[in-house]
């Protein structure tokens, strides 16, 4: 319940924030790198122990981050032209970035602690999947994040990116079983919290893959038209 209602709180944030995303992107790049700074800030122990209980639900357990992910997948299920894709596709790739950002606070907090006990064997086969899982979002994290800036697609060549961005969706899918890989097992044990964590995950990501197949037919059947909407919505970016 606690990251559906962050991922509310997210797209609230998203839709006001909107025009200076696209006015001033840096600005949230520094925003999530001062969150970042903070969040190893608190695993260090420097932060007071008032906040550390919200930093860590919404920073260190990466609820933020992948609700800016999340918001970025439904953006792509919305028809070319549609009036929900037109409004956020300037600030999609700010949005992602974003998202990148925090989610490399989340790794970095969380690195010097289970990288060493993966090693030594010290963790349970669903941890030992979901440390694996993380080390592949690690690396789709930073190949997607930086050729989410203007520039470098420019530098690619738009076929060339837009072959690469294909590579999101396994991203999705692992952020998924990353995810469940640490929730499941306290559900078998009748944790209600990880429970209803479990369903929550599955309804939004696998509502998206239903949609996302649906659009990807209906985009085949207008191939033509939906490439030049695509290229028209690159162009419109912010970064």
């Amino acid at each position: 319940m606690t990251f559906l209602l962050t991922l509310l709180a997210t797209l609230m944030v998203a839709i006001l924030a909107r025009p200076a995303m696209q006015k001033v992107p840096w600005v949230f790049y520094l925003i999530c790198i001062a969150l970042d700074v903070a969040l190893l800030a608190l695993s260090a122990g420097l932060i007071p122990q008032a906040a550390v209980q919200l930093a860590t639900i919404l920073l260190r357990r990466g609820f933020i981050a992948i609700s800016l992910f999340v918001i970025v997948m439904y953006i792509g299920v919305f028809p070319y032209g549609s009036k929900v894709r037109n409004y956020f596709s300037p600030v999609r790739a700010v949005l992602a970035i974003c998202a990148c950002i925090l989610a490399l606070g989340h790794v970095a907090a969380y690195f010097t602690t289970f990288i060493p006990r993966l090693f030594e064997g010290n963790l349970s086969s669903t941890m030992a999947l979901s440390m694996f899982a993380g080390l592949g979002l690690l690396t789709l994290l930073l190949v997607l994040g930086i050729t989410s800036f203007r520039g470098v697609r420019k530098a690619m060549g738009g076929r060339a990116w837009l072959r690469l961005q294909k590579a999101s969706y396994l991203f999705y899918a692992l952020i998924y079983v990353h995810s469940m890989c640490l929730l499941i097992p306290s559900a078998l044990q009748h944790g209600e919290a990880a429970q209803t964590s479990v369903l929550v995950y599955s309804v939004v990501f696998g509502a998206y893959a239903v949609a996302r197949v649906v659009r990807a037919i209906a985009d085949h059947r207008q191939s033509e038209v939906a490439a030049q909407l695509r290229q028209e919505e690159l162009e419109l970016q912010a970064v």
